[in-house]
């Protein structure tokens, strides 16, 4: 399987000679490397500005392995696997908010963290679409999430080193850019496990 990354000039060299480093901003899937599925979308992608910064750009073309995708995959596209992973964070959200002592005590570090997300998937269905207009707010609150839900789960989700997921592109972003309805994204979150497959620069 093909994914590419977009990137400028200088730094697509240095990635092709000593390998990706790994991002820590959780952004859409949590942390770790992006791809996309077309090499045109790498492409577009590095056309704003704030990404560029006025250097020329180029696209990184990874070869996965395909028994890798089957092994070590995530899809957040099967509804039931999103479900579950939403069902367990709501699950650590209430152990942090439980009147037991001894369990608010145990999560009160987690509570801390997933208290500012976690209005994306708890409130009311009016306040949901409110949130859902805000597009970049919520898709950074899954990342934060998929972050805490694999580390606390680490014996469920500890084979999972590649992530899946369609997100909608806002209707603006639609109009002025090459990116269309719906935009498959990956995610691999270890940068050695990235580092394993082949890479060129296309």
């Amino acid at each position: 399987m093909f994914l590419y990354h977009g990137t400028t000039m200088p730094i697509a060299k240095t990635i092709i000679n000593e390998g990706f480093i790994s991002g820590i901003k959780p952004y859409w899937l949590g942390k770790g490397i992006y791809f996309f599925t077309f090499e045109s979308k790498a492409k577009c992608w590095m056309l704003a500005p704030s990404r560029n910064k006025g250097e020329a750009t180029a696209v990184i073309r990874l070869i996965v392995i395909d028994e890798d995708i089957e092994k070590y995959l995530l899809n957040l596209d099967d509804k039931a696997i999103f479900d579950t992973l939403i069902e367990k964070i709501r699950g650590l959200y209430r152990a942090a908010m439980s009147k037991n002592r001894r369990e608010s005590i145990k999560y009160l570090d987690l509570l801390a963290k997933i208290k500012p997300y976690m209005q994306t998937f708890l409130e009311t269905e009016d306040e949901q679409e409110e949130i859902k207009r805000k597009y970049e707010d919520a898709n950074r609150s899954l990342g934060c999430i998929i972050n805490i839900v694999l580390d606390c789960y680490d014996e469920q989700y500890g084979e999972i080193k590649i992530i899946r997921k369609s997100f909608a592109n806002p209707e603006k972003k639609r109009r002025t850019s090459c990116f269309p309805l719906v935009e498959e994204i990956f995610c691999i979150r270890e940068q050695d496990q990235c580092n394993l497959y082949k890479r060129n620069i296309c």
